[in-house]
């Protein structure tokens, strides 16, 4: 992928596709889950070192949600003493495992669009992604034996600074009009909403007006963001939507193993490293229910909603 100085102008949502089409993982390279960290030392003879605390001190939370969005590799580089756990730790399993989506982070098709289609009704096709302004999603599915294929959709905003709101139609593989979802706020599950069937908008994706500009010409711009999460119902389950982990970045990954058994109830198989704490949220007519299991000997653990 591209360096992190052009990771914010779009190159890594624009070239994902194609490295998904190829079977390919791509890297965004490492990055600092803290700001401020020291500078490394000089040297008295070799290559010059990086400029430490001069780069890379913003956008913390950013840097690691596109590495793991991206299916590739998380490194996380700081310096002894200066890691964010919580930070780290949002981005896998106990054991380290990544929990990821199906695809790479990707720009989603307004991002190359100049305007709605001659004749095409704008409801459905919409406005392109304004200017300046990036947006890119991806997806992960969830399958077993006892449960039709389900498909969450993660979606990433980035100086979107004018009103603009994400339709079915951006989503990929595509959302039937006649489903109803539940979208959500990550760092706040208790936004979780239900959008009814056949409403093509999903949520407003402007981040906040523009910042100005950094003071110092070497200093970093702070991006303004929001990620979205849409969760499909359950069938058969009574009216329940997973949310996932709150706590991770990819809150249903396919790492865990997902599995459901609605014959009595919702019944939730999740899997795990031995003795790991899980913390699944669910949502069902308007409200938001969490509840915690501690993966067994047998690698899975079990809540019943």
């Amino acid at each position: 992928m591209a360096s992190v100085d052009t990771q914010w102008l779009g190159a890594d949502g624009t070239s994902a596709p194609f490295f998904a089409a190829a079977g390919i993982a791509p890297s965004k390279d490492n990055w600092w889950s803290t700001p401020d960290q020291p500078k490394p030392r000089t040297l008295a003879a070799g290559p010059v070192p990086c400029d430490g605390g001069n780069r890379n001190v913003t956008n913390n939370f950013l840097h690691a949600l596109v590495a793991t969005l991206s299916t590739g590799p998380v490194g996380f580089s700081d310096a002894l003493g200066y890691t964010n756990a919580s930070l780290v730790r949002s981005t896998c399993a106990s054991d380290g495992l990544l929990l990821k989506p199906s695809l790479p982070l990707a720009a989603i098709d307004r991002t190359f669009s100049v305007g709605s289609p001659s004749g095409a009704a704008s409801s459905s096709v919409g406005p392109p992604v304004p200017a300046g302004g990036h947006v890119w999603a991806t997806h992960t599915r969830v399958g077993s034996a006892t449960y039709t294929e389900g498909i969450w959709y993660s979606v990433l905003a980035i100086t979107v600074h004018s009103e603009w709101s994400l339709l079915r139609s951006d989503l990929w593989p595509p959302l039937d009009a006649d489903a109803d979802v539940v979208v959500w706020d990550w760092g706040d599950v208790s936004s979780a909403r239900l959008v009814k069937a056949n409403t093509s908008e999903l949520a407003s994706l402007q981040t906040a007006p523009a910042p100005p500009l950094p003071a110092e010409p070497t200093a970093r711009p702070v991006f303004d963001y929001t990620y979205k999460l849409v969760a499909p119902m359950i069938p058969t389950s009574g009216g329940w939507a997973l949310l996932g982990e709150p706590d991770k970045l990819t809150p249903v990954s396919e790492q865990r193993q997902w599995s459901f058994d609605l014959a009595e109830g919702f019944l939730l198989k999740v899997e795990g490293a031995v003795g790991e704490n899980v913390t699944v949220a669910a949502w069902k007519g308007g409200q938001v229910h969490t509840h915690s299991t501690v993966i067994g000997d047998n690698g899975e653990g079990a809540i019943i909603f």
